[in-house]
């Protein structure tokens, strides 16, 4: 990874990663548990079926735990036929022998189809679960674009990822997004390999070479979302070899990636599962983005809140704001363009936006008062 990050920022075997995305709320935190749990178990019980559409599976908005609905219901809800559609999708990864060699080579392009199955299974338990929830507004699906191994919208290069994921609100369908991957869009890009790893088995053992290749293309993908997106933070990643994934959790200053999530071992799934759940439920921040910029559809505009120079205190370069001070009065400004971008994945992502403190009375395209005069200089100071 030297053309990448220099390797000591690179750090693999980190298990504290998963907590990075635990919800800080201690309801949200115990509604994540819940589901995650429920889906852990319905997977569970579909992998031990003999028919998976006669398998009865809990009901993961139920308030009893132990309630099952009868075969083929789920509430009002058709969800269960769709969780079972998933589940035929993902089962040959999470099943020995059921569609993958174990002596060969896997087929790459089938392994993204069985971790789009897999998302969609999750993101069909958390849309049930937080149904009636008062989190419900708060929270969102995480689901992947349909087309896969295609050149990104906004790239700037030919290459092409594996699958990306995106963010969608709890209201949406769970479905895969009829699209292909957009850098302005993401939230994460996965990165697959199908070689066999025989020097990679253990979960902090050295990394193979497959398992290596997946983070150099990762963090070079990656590297779009700062590019793209306005208020990117950090990032998130995902590289899977074979049945293992590894979540990858990439800062300003190193690279941290977790362990192997073994998805052929109970406990390998519980983790994974209780991931993408985690990032369905978190604080907003939690997924790499700056709460102090936001998108306003309506007037086409970005808003950004600015430290009052009359109250500005000193950076104290900690906690949840990054270095920036959150705690004292913020100014919005409105902008429509950046004109410097973080286009690296490492280092300050220094932006530059000509914005204003006025704003628009509608959208900036049809404004002829829109005139950004100041100049915003938008970057993160390294973690301490």
């Amino acid at each position: 990874m030297a053309q990448l990050v220099d390797s000591s920022c690179f750090h693999h075997g980190v298990h504290e990663v998963l907590r990075g995305a635990r919800p800080r709320n201690p309801a949200a935190l115990r509604e994540a548990d819940r589901i995650a749990e429920c889906t852990v178990d319905n997977l569970k019980t579909l992998m031990g079926a003999d028919d998976a559409d006669e398998a009865v599976l809990r009901d993961p908005a139920a308030g009893d735990e132990s309630s099952h609905e009868a075969p083929g219901t789920w509430g009002n809800s058709p969800a269960p036929d769709d969780v079972r559609k998933a589940f035929k999708g993902l089962k040959p990864l999470v099943v020995a022998n059921r569609g993958f060699p174990e002596n060969r080579k896997w087929n790459e392009r089938g392994m993204y189809g069985c971790m789009q199955a897999l998302f969609l299974f999750v993101a069909h338990h958390v849309k049930r679960g937080l149904a009636g929830s008062d989190l419900r507004r708060q929270a969102r699906l995480i689901l992947p674009y349909a087309e896969v191994d295609a050149n990104p919208w906004h790239a700037d290069d030919e290459r092409q990822p594996d699958l990306g994921l995106t963010i969608r609100w709890l209201g949406d369908d769970v479905s895969c997004v009829p699209d292909k991957a957009d850098y302005a869009d993401a939230f994460a890009i996965l990165e697959a390999k199908g070689e066999r790893e025989s020097s990679a088995r253990g979960r902090d053992s050295t990394l193979g070479p497959a398992t290596k290749d997946a983070f150099v293309q990762l963090l070079d993908y990656t590297r779009h979302l700062y590019s793209n997106q306005v208020d990117r933070r950090y990032a998130w990643g995902l590289t899977q070899c074979r049945a293992e994934a590894r979540a990858c959790f990439m800062l300003h200053d190193c690279v941290l990636a977790t362990h192997a999530m073994d998805l052929r071992s109970e406990d390998g799934r519980r983790e994974f599962v209780r991931l993408i759940v985690d990032w369905s439920t978190c604080e907003y921040h939690q997924l790499g983005l700056d709460p102090t910029i936001q998108w306003l559809e309506e007037l086409g505009c970005w808003e950004i809140g600015v430290p009052d120079e009359r109250n500005a205190r000193s950076d104290t370069g900690n906690g949840d704001t990054g270095g920036r001070d959150a705690g004292g009065d913020m100014a919005p400004y409105y902008f429509a363009k950046s004109f410097a971008r973080g286009n690296s994945l490492l280092g300050s992502h220094t932006r530059y936006f000509m914005a204003t403190q006025v704003r628009p009375a509608r959208n900036v395209k049809d404004d002829p008062t829109f005139n950004p005069q100041m100049l915003i200089k938008d970057s993160w100071s390294l973690m301490q």
